[in-house]
């Protein structure tokens, strides 16, 4: 099955999921997520959304028969990424889905994936932003702390898909004479 996954909505997701989590968290994590809202860091946020897909497509490489990052080729340079860049791409990831799984469910397949991608970019970033100077001890922590929880999440989204994908087999008992 051929899932399709919007950059433009991974954007979207990582921005509303990090705005969702500065009004939960202290002023030191505000302050480490408040950058990814901003307009004019678009193309890093791009570039790392790409590299996160990667991540979770070898995560679940087993079930994987194709993928692809719009219109990149592997010999050829992918280009600058824009800051302004508002145009989608589409991140494509062709999976063998076991035949028990109702054709309904694909869009909850597509979404999980989705979220798995925006987890491991939260992850990333609050691991990038704990590398912080020396004496900025509350706001390393927080980071720390959030690194942590979004990486429990890429975890359990990785895990779920993989269970998903697993086929369960049904054991055949021959009668007893």
């Amino acid at each position: 099955m051929l899932y399709s996954l919007s950059l433009n909505v991974i954007v979207d997701t990582i921005h509303a999921l990090a705005a969702m989590e500065m009004l939960r968290v202290g002023e030191e994590a505000k302050a480490l997520l408040s950058p990814l809202l901003d307009t004019e860091r678009r193309g890093p946020l791009r570039l790392m959304i790409k590299n996160a897909f990667t991540e979770i497509v070898l995560a679940l490489m087993a079930f994987v028969d194709d993928a692809s990052l719009d219109s990149e080729i592997a010999s050829g340079s992918p280009g600058h990424q824009e800051a302004d860049d508002d145009s989608d791409m589409l991140l494509q990831l062709s999976l063998r889905i076991p035949p028990k799984v109702n054709s309904t469910f694909h869009g909850l397949f597509r979404r999980k994936i989705e979220l798995a991608v925006v987890y491991r970019v939260l992850e990333t970033y609050a691991l990038t932003a704990s590398s912080l100077p020396e004496g900025c001890s509350a706001a390393k922590s927080s980071s720390l702390a959030l690194a942590e929880a979004f990486g429990q999440k890429v975890l359990t989204a990785c895990a779920d898909l993989l269970s998903l994908l697993t086929p369960s087999f049904t054991p055949f008992i021959r009668p007893t004479d």
